[in-house]
């Protein structure tokens, strides 16, 4: 009986032990880990171009100035015979707009051979009794030489009524009505006698332009510079006008008797007789009198035929002196007149048919 209980007891013992669970062992540690977020790679995108700001260079140190007469040109270089520019198109019936290695401008048809244009006949001439030669196509005062009657010269070119012309070595112009085909045959009481002289009419002066020659233009041909220092004009000034005369030496090559002026970012040079200081003093305004057949042209380089022969005494309101000659007004027509050809007092004809008039004190 003893036994038998040992042995339940024993049983009893095994299965309360097989009914206790065994201990869970967790991993969690004493110290949490911060929370972090999940890397996000960052977003690609295109780099920003940004495009150059294009700056014009700041304007020269310049002072106010004013024009004289009309037609003032700023000329931006001066081209020498034989040089090729590219035509881009046309103004008026005076210029080419061409395109040069100095940028843009205009330049005169005249002086200008087209490509595929015949080259002109060369022909050998006689000067006319007081023929002038002059260095220049402008024809001003300096470098002018008188040719006595019968002297050969080769014209080059005509020019309208001015001929650029061969005399010896030297290359220089003369009025085509200074010069005959024909030797010259001196006639007493007359002039001179020849054969077939041909004069065209004057070269009308120039439009002003409201604004400087635009710097772009598509080539439609290229033409031949028939003269020496052709003008490149890239604009003008009329009477009055404003300009700015930059007073640097070292903005541009110099140029003797030329200044130069700046306005809209372009320069160019400008006759120095030609504009006067805004703080000058103003050129005092005098009545005189023309000296019979005085001449009066519409341009003041005083070149080609003048406009008109003025008879003995006309009235003459002299408004601005341009070193060779006068700014005239002569009956409410602006023109200009050589100095020598304008008397301050009233001429006396005399009874043998001359002139002569009081002298000024």
């Amino acid at each position: 009986m003893k036994r038998i209980l040992a042995v339940l007891l024993c049983l009893m013992m095994l299965l309360a032990g097989c009914s206790k669970e065994p201990p869970v062992e967790t991993n969690v540690p004493t110290t949490l880990a911060p929370t972090t977020e999940p890397t996000v790679p960052p977003t690609t995108t295109e780099p920003v171009v940004t495009e150059p700001v294009e700056t014009e260079p700041p304007a020269p140190n310049s002072d106010p100035a004013y024009a004289l007469t009309d037609h003032v040109v700023v000329i931006r270089a001066f081209l020498e015979r034989g040089a090729v520019v590219e035509i881009v198109g046309e103004y008026d019936d005076t210029y080419y707009v061409v395109k040069t290695e100095d940028g843009y401008g205009l330049i005169e048809k005249l002086v200008v051979r087209l490509e595929g244009q015949e080259p002109y006949a060369q022909w050998t001439g006689y000067a006319r009794g007081s023929s002038k030669f002059y260095a220049n196509y402008r024809m001003s005062a300096d470098n002018v030489r008188d040719l006595g009657m019968n002297t050969n010269v080769v014209v080059l070119e005509e020019l309208g009524d001015i001929c650029l012309v061969q005399l010896g070595s030297d290359l220089g112009y003369m009025l085509l009505s200074q010069i005959s085909r024909t030797p010259i045959v001196y006639v007493p009481g007359n002039s001179s006698a020849d054969g077939g002289d041909i004069s065209l009419g004057a070269v009308g002066g120039v439009n002003r332009l409201s604004n400087f020659v635009p710097q772009e233009g598509e080539v439609t041909g290229t033409g031949t510079v028939l003269i020496q220092d052709a003008e490149l004009v890239v604009g003008w000034y009329d009477r009055g006008e404003q300009m700015q005369v930059v007073s640097s030496v070292d903005f541009a090559p110099y140029v003797e008797n030329y200044v130069v002026v700046y306005e809209n970012g372009q320069w160019g040079y400008v006759s120095l007789f030609l504009v006067a200081n805004a703080d000058a003093e103003p050129f005092v305004e005098w009545t005189g009198y023309a000296r019979g057949n005085a001449p009066f042209y519409t341009n003041y380089h005083l070149s080609g035929e003048p406009a008109q022969k003025l008879a003995v005494n006309t009235v003459i309101r002299v408004l601005a002196d341009l070193e060779n000659c006068y700014l005239v007004d002569v009956g409410g027509t602006l023109g200009y007149m050589p100095k020598e050809q304008i008397s301050a007092t009233k001429i006396v004809i005399s009874n043998q048919g001359g002139e002569w008039s009081d002298p000024v004190l």
